[in-house]
């Protein structure tokens, strides 16, 4: 959210701690696989601020699927839109809905027309005592001696237009 970076091969790090509450965007040269191991939150306990009128990235801390419209269901009325990596949205004002299953280890982009604090609804069922997640990272960087994005490379971003009939 605020443009902190680690980047190994030029030594830079500016992430000066992992945030449970926040969703990470990695770009990597290869395919790998990201494993991070720890004991479940507690969801009643952990509320996550948002700030109106940008981009919030934020970790889904159920420890089970849970369908989009449900997650937000608490702040409905003032959420203007959900982004998964995959760019499916969930826009409730147009009855859009692309995420039917947010999961366990996904971090969201989430946009708000008022700053809020948001906690996750309980699940049903009581998560295991330790679990280990498991993101996987499928990110194509094309190789470039610049530093900055060719027009045609992939950036993970994507971008969501809404076209309104004039009928």
């Amino acid at each position: 959210d605020v443009g902190e970076v680690y980047i190994p091969d030029e030594s830079i790090n500016t992430i000066s701690s992992w945030d449970m509450l926040k969703g990470y965007q990695i770009y990597m040269k290869n395919d790998d696989v990201l494993t991070i191991s720890g004991v479940p939150v507690d969801i009643s306990e952990m509320t996550i601020f948002i700030e109106y009128l940008k981009w919030n990235i934020i970790a889904y801390l159920p420890q089970t699927p849970m369908p989009a419209d449900d997650a937000f269901i608490g702040i409905k009325n003032i959420l203007i839109m959900v982004k998964n990596s995959d760019g499916e949205i969930y826009y409730p004002s147009y009855n859009i809905n692309q995420i039917p299953q947010m999961h366990p280890g996904e971090g969201y982009k989430l946009a708000v027309i008022a700053g809020t604090s948001f906690n996750y609804p309980s699940p049903t069922i009581a998560p295991p005592p330790q679990q280990t997640q498991t993101a996987s990272a499928m990110v194509y960087v094309e190789e470039t001696p610049v530093k900055y994005l060719p027009p045609n490379s992939k950036t993970g971003n994507s971008a969501t237009v809404i076209v309104e009939s004039s009928d």
